[in-house]
C-alpha cells in the first residue's frame, strides 16, 4: 500500500503491523494516481484489487471474485453499500445503488462501443474494481494528472481491452463524507456540474489517446465521437467552466440563436427564457470563481481538461 502524505497516525499504524505480505511505500502527497502507481510497481499478484482508504471490503470480497474467473474477462466489478463516516449505513442496499447517482446502471458484457461514443460511467468506483495483472500492466502508469477520478483509468482501461464482468452482489463499502474530493460536490449545484463535465471530458480525453495509440486495439469497434457534439455539454462548458465571460455569454448566445433558428426550441419566449439563465449563471460562476469553487477545481486539473474542451469546440 502507499501512503500518500498523510497526515494523521497512519503510519504509526501501519508500522505495528507484521505482516510479510504488507509493504507499505510513502511519499509526499501526489494524489490518487501517483499513490496507485507507486503501490502497484511493489505489487507481485496475478489479480489487483484497489480499496481507497476512506472504503472497506467486506471479508468474502476476494474469495467470491476469484471464484468466477473467467478467460478473456479484463475488468471485474461489483456494488458498494454507501456508508457516512461513522459507517452506517447510508439508504437500502440495492443493486446498482452507487450508480444511481449518476443515473447510469453497472453494466458487463463488451462495452467498447459504448465506451467509444457515449464516454458515461457504467462500473463501480475503484474499490469496486479488480483487474487481471496483464490487463494493469497496459494500463499503468497512471498520468500524474488524474490527480483524483483515477479509476477513470481502471474502468476505461479495462473496458476499452476486452469484456467486462458485473458480480451482482454488494462486496464493499464506498463512504460519502464531507472530505470526500469527488463526493463531497453533490449538494452544490455548481460544482457537481462542473464535475460531470470534466469527468465526461476525462473520459473522452482517455478514449481518445488510447485510439491514438491503438493502446488496447480497439480501434475497430467505431470512431471517437467528441462528446461536445452534444449541445447540452456545450452549455455545460460555457456557463460552469470557460473562465472568460465574454467568451462565455458569446458561445451561449450562439448555442440558443442556433438553435432557435433550427427549429430545435418551441418560441423566442423560450430562446429569451434560457439566454436569461445563461446570463444569470454566467455572472454567479464569475462571483463563485472568485470563490472556493474554482479554486478546488483548479486542483483537480481544471485547466488540462477545459483546454481539452476548447480543442474539441474548436473542430466542431
Amino acid at each position: 500500500m502507499t501512503d500518500d502524505g498523510s497526515t494523521d497516525n497512519t503510519s504509526a499504524l501501519l508500522s505495528q503491523i507484521v505482516d510479510h505480505r504488507l509493504i507499505v511505500s510513502q511519499q509526499a502527497n501526489a494524489g490518487q494516481a501517483m499513490a496507485w502507481n507507486a503501490a502497484f510497481a511493489q505489487s507481485r499478484g496475478e489479480y489487483i484489487f484497489f480499496c481507497d482508504a476512506d472504503d472497506y471490503f467486506y471479508p468474502s470480497k476476494v474469495e467470491n471474485i476469484l471464484g468466477v474467473i473467467e478467460p478473456g474477462v479484463t475488468l471485474y466489478h461489483h456494488d458498494l453499500d454507501e456508508v457516512d463516516e461513522v459507517g452506517d449505513r447510508l439508504g437500502d442496499a440495492s443493486f446498482g445503488g452507487f450508480t444511481s447517482r449518476t443515473g447510469c446502471p453497472l453494466l458487463e458484457g463488451d462495452l467498447r462501443a459504448k465506451l467509444l461514443r457515449e464516454f458515461g460511467w457504467y462500473f463501480a468506483p475503484s474499490t469496486g474494481i479488480m483487474l487481471p495483472r496483464w490487463v494493469a500492466d497496459q494500463i499503468f502508469p497512471i498520468a500524474p494528472h488524474f490527480s483524483l477520478c483515477a479509476d477513470v483509468a481502471l474502468a476505461y482501461g479495462g473496458g476499452l481491452a476486452g469484456r467486462v464482468k458485473l458480480i451482482p452482489e454488494s462486496l464493499g463499502a464506498y463512504r460519502l463524507h464531507s472530505r470526500s474530493g469527488y463526493a463531497a460536490h453533490y449538494d452544490n449545484s455548481y460544482r457537481w456540474s462542473i464535475e460531470q463535465f470534466l469527468n465526461i471530458m476525462q473520459r473522452y480525453s482517455y478514449v481518445k489517446t488510447a485510439v491514438d495509440m491503438d493502446k488496447f486495439r480497439c480501434r475497430q469497434f467505431g470512431r471517437v465521437t467528441s462528446p461536445l457534439e452534444n449541445q447540452s455539454i456545450q452549455v455545460i462548458f460555457y456557463r460552469y467552466v470557460e473562465p472568460l465571460l465574454i467568451l462565455r455569454l458569446l458561445g451561449l448566445l450562439r448555442l440558443r440563436l442556433r438553435s432557435f433558428y433550427l427549429g430545435n426550441h418551441g418560441d423566442r419566449l423560450s430562446t429569451v427564457r434560457e439566454l436569461f439563465a445563461d446570463m444569470v449563471s454566467c455572472f454567479v460562476w464569475s462571483f463563485a470563481s472568485r470563490r472556493r469553487i474554482r479554486k478546488s477545481m483548479e486542483k483537480r486539473a481544471l485547466a488540462v481538461w477545459s483546454a481539452v474542451a476548447r480543442r474539441e469546440l474548436m473542430r466542431l
